[in-house]
């Protein structure tokens, strides 16, 4: 049984990227020597997690924010991360923060939805033609959503982009690839557990799935699990990429966000300047981010796709028909047209789950 990942997002955070976008050593980050910290106990010790794993390159920067506010606070304060979610999910970051046993987390934004549902209509597929719109759309709502995670008892103090999501596929069947919604119907599917996009989209393409975690994606790709949608740069990093034979080009279902989400008793708990200090840091991170990864995503597509292809070229054998699988395949406008009726009617049946003046503002004031 061949299956989907319709994931809202993926489980690496927002606000990361390669150690090439951070190959220019940052003068604010690198002013002081860190060793001067060494063996001092700090004073305040903050609990963050992240579905990062250790020794990755997203791991790499959040060690390297940790530095940054252990240094700038005199080694008072010390950040410690777990990595690979310390073998749970982001729902269960958000229990812990809730529960006082995690201070902080880096999440997607189906983790952050845990939180403020809202969070999800930035993922809802076809609402953004490109970044531009995104970050319009993104700032117009900064306050809102930050009012919003004030009152449900948390911070959320950055924000940033995992990628812009495509589709992708490891059949070697060129009757598998899936370039049109229609090819749906026929397959079995998955989606994120968390994810309350993903189940409508295949609810309307007349499709069904059941939910899987991030943690089983590696060993499911490939094998149950025949098509992805997720941004190239997060498949490329994880290493799912290296099972893919083929890409749709042309179609961005959704662009995928996060941020950096602290519990507020844990910051209102420090000394004024650390929070404020942390608060300060964890935004300019996002900041700088934001162009950065879109260039790394940009780039990985790139990558992934010509991998494809030369797959294809050098791969003697054939598909069902008598033809290997195309490698890419540019969207035509039809297919592009019914991608976009798709998400059209995904959106209109999410409308319910959404505040009614954010879906207003956000989806039907913008024509939709």
């Amino acid at each position: 049984m061949r299956k989907l990942v319709f994931a809202a997002t993926l489980a690496v955070s927002a606000g990361l990227t390669s150690s090439s976008a951070w190959a220019k050593p940052d003068a604010e980050e690198d002013s002081d020597d860190i060793a001067k910290c060494e063996g001092v106990k700090a004073d305040h010790f903050v609990k963050m997690r992240t579905m990062a794993p250790k020794g990755s390159r997203w791991a790499t920067q959040f060690v390297k924010f940790a530095k940054q506010v252990r240094r700038k606070s005199d080694c008072k304060v010390d950040i410690e991360w777990t990595w690979n979610g310390g073998g749970r999910d982001e729902k269960a970051m958000v229990s812990d923060m809730k529960s006082g046993t995690l201070d902080g987390a880096a999440m997607t934004s189906v983790g952050l939805s845990d939180i403020v549902k809202d969070m999800l209509i930035f993922n809802l597929p076809g609402l953004f033609s490109n970044w531009a719109e995104l970050d319009t759309v993104r700032n117009n709502e900064r306050g809102y959503f930050e009012g919003k995670f004030d009152g449900a008892g948390f911070v959320l103090a950055g924000v940033g982009d995992v990628g812009a999501a495509k589709i992708m596929g490891t059949s070697d069947k060129w009757d598998d690839e899936l370039w049109r919604p229609a090819n749906l119907k026929d397959k079995g599917l998955s989606y994120i557990s968390g994810d309350l996009i993903g189940p409508k989209l295949l609810e309307t393409a007349g499709a069904s799935g059941t939910a899987v975690t991030i943690n089983e994606i590696s060993g499911k790709l490939g094998k149950s699990i025949t098509v992805l949608t997720t941004p190239p740069y997060a498949a490329l990093q994880l290493g799912w990429s290296s099972k893919v034979r083929y890409v749709l080009k042309g179609v961005t279902p959704y662009f995928s966000i996060g941020g950096i989400v602290f519990s507020k008793s844990k910051l209102d708990g420090l000394p004024g300047e650390y929070k404020t200090m942390i608060l300060d840091l964890a935004k300019k991170r996002g900041e700088k981010l934001t162009g950065t990864i879109r260039n790394e995503d940009a780039g990985a597509f790139k990558v992934i796709t010509k991998r494809c292809e030369e797959k294809v070229k050098n791969d003697e054998s054939k598909g069902t028909a008598g033809g290997a699988t195309t490698g890419s395949h540019d969207a035509s406008d039809d297919e592009k047209s019914q991608w976009n009726t798709l998400f059209q009617q995904t959106r209109a049946g999410l409308k319910d789950q959404f505040s009614a003046d954010l879906y207003q503002r956000v989806v039907t004031d913008r024509g939709k």
